[in-house]
């Protein structure tokens, strides 16, 4: 940028607009385009604010909790996997019996029917 902060391209040839404009990030602006609280946007300057030594040892503070957060949902994950698995499998073999009761000729335990022919 030069020292005026006047466009080049409009000095030569009239195009653009006649002033540079800066680059510029206002970490307020982005907090208040995603709707950041107040509380948020104090913590992400207060963090800027920091030296990295410092940073490096909060980070190293909230590790733990983390990795134990982490595991915690890999396992309800896991478990909710294995679970609807087995429903899944329940219901195919709860099918399966339906299709074998109907190729007998009679209706399926499943339905709360009893086995009573089909007319």
């Amino acid at each position: 940028m030069n020292e005026f902060s006047i466009n080049e391209a409009w000095l030569r040839t009239g195009n653009g607009s006649m002033f540079l404009e800066p680059d510029t990030f206002s970490l307020d602006e982005l907090a208040k385009q995603r709707g950041c609280s107040g509380l948020k946007l104090e913590i992400v300057k207060s963090l800027l604010e920091m030296d990295e030594s410092d940073v490096y040892k909060l980070i190293k503070a909230f590790k733990p909790a983390y990795d134990l957060l982490a595991e915690e949902e890999t396992t309800a994950t896991i478990e909710a996997a294995v679970s609807h698995e087995l429903s899944v499998e329940q219901e195919l073999e709860n099918y399966r019996m339906e299709l074998e009761a109907v190729q007998k000729g009679t209706t399926s335990q499943v339905l709360g029917t009893g086995k009573d022919k089909i007319s």
